[in-house]
This record gives structure tokens, sequence and C-alpha cells, in this order.
């Protein structure tokens, strides 16, 4: 809790705001926060400490990729490695991005080895990594596999739009840079979002269309 968290770290430097909010980055693991407390201590800026704390911090990153996915079988660490472009992971979700048939059981098996696998409902369908650990299984893909980055982006756009999300599939086509799939997608949503009042998530997508190609395309411009 946040209240144990300002006793564990005991720097007189953060705010009650800070803490919560470093609480609420580790999602309470108290290795974590550990990791924290100790990086803290050489911080001449704690509260910018706090504001840019993720799994791509150096002394996280090593305790995780050292400690926790050298001990992981190597085909269970392909496994995350690639899920990590989800936000959410399903085994049908999985299958289809991956190009495999087994992602049930692949889940059941990280969620037994406890490595940071979320349930996000009481039935085992739906789960997502902790929010440290897919940062540092992001890194660990684009360091070991970089170009099926986009094939994997690519996938999940089509899953979800052929499942009725097409939010969620325009994210996916922004990250793969598919300026055609982009364009058709936001064509269909754009202008219910915007009379809806949804600024906040069309601005989202706009400013992430900042390479050459999405620039110059007629449809986005409009």
């Amino acid at each position: 809790s946040a209240t144990e968290a300002v006793a564990l770290l005991g720097d007189r430097r953060l705010t009650t705001d800070d803490v919560r909010k470093l609480t609420e980055r580790t999602e309470g693991w108290l290795a974590g926060l550990c990791l924290a407390a100790i990086v803290l201590k050489e911080q001449p800026d704690p509260r910018r400490f706090v504001h840019e704390f993720s799994g791509d911090m150096r002394d996280v990153f090593d305790y995780l990729a050292r400690d926790v996915l050298a001990t992981a079988e190597p085909r269970v660490r392909d496994f995350m490695a690639h899920s990590s472009v989800l936000e959410r992971l399903s085994a049908p979700l999985c299958d289809a991005v991956l190009e495999r048939s087994d992602s049930a059981s692949m889940l059941a098996d990280i969620e037994r080895a406890n490595f940071f696998l979320v349930p996000l409902d009481t039935t085992g369908s739906e789960y997502r990594y902790h929010h440290l650990f897919a940062d540092v299984l992001r890194r660990e893909l684009e360091a070991t596999d970089p170009d099926t980055v986009p094939g994997l982006h690519a996938r999940a756009s089509l899953w979800f739009e052929g499942h009725g999300d097409v939010e969620r599939a325009i994210d996916h086509a922004i990250a793969c840079k598919d300026v055609t799939r982009t364009s058709m997608l936001l064509m269909r949503v754009a202008v219910p979002m915007l009379s809806a009042g949804r600024m906040t998530t069309l601005n989202r997508w706009f400013d992430s269309l900042s390479w050459p190609e999405a620039q110059r395309d007629r449809e986005l411009a409009i």
C-alpha cells in the first residue's frame, strides 16, 4: 500500500503524491520498491526519478533480466517477449498474433511460474503483464528479434478489427506504421469520435502519426 511504501522508502524529499505514483508504477511490488529505494539514494532529483521510473531503468532491467527472465525456459521467454506487444493477453489473440496454437497452455504455465502475469478476470481468459515486466520484455524483443515487431502489430491490428475493437486495431496499425490501414480505420471512427468529444484519443493517434508517409497521406490530413 502507499502507507507501507512511505515507510519503506523513507525519503523525506518525496511528497505523498510522489510515493503514490511510485507505488502505482510498481503496482505495490515489494522488490520493485526496494530497488527504487536503493536507486533513490543516489538521485539528486528524486521527484524526476519517480516520474521517469520504468522497467527500462538500468537497475530494474538488470534485476529482471538476470534474476527473472534468466530462469525462464527458452520457449517461455520467447513467448513472453513476442506477446509483450499486447496490452491485454488472451489465448485466441496470442495464437493469432504469434501464429501458434498453444497459447492457452503457455499462459497457464507462465501464471503458475509467477512471471508477473496479472489475471484480468476470474476465468483466466484475459491477462496482462506487470507494467514493469512488460517494459523489460519489450526491450528484450527489440534486442533479440526486432524484425518481427511490425508483423506482430499488423496481425494484432487485423485480429482486433475482426473482433470489433477498431480503437485497438488503430493502435497496432500505427505501431507497425501501416499508413493505408491506419487511414482506413481512422476514417471509419474519426467523425463519430469527434462528435462524441473524444479528442484525447484522437490527438494521441494524430500525434503518433509523425513519420513522413503518414504526414503525406491526404485522408489523414483531412
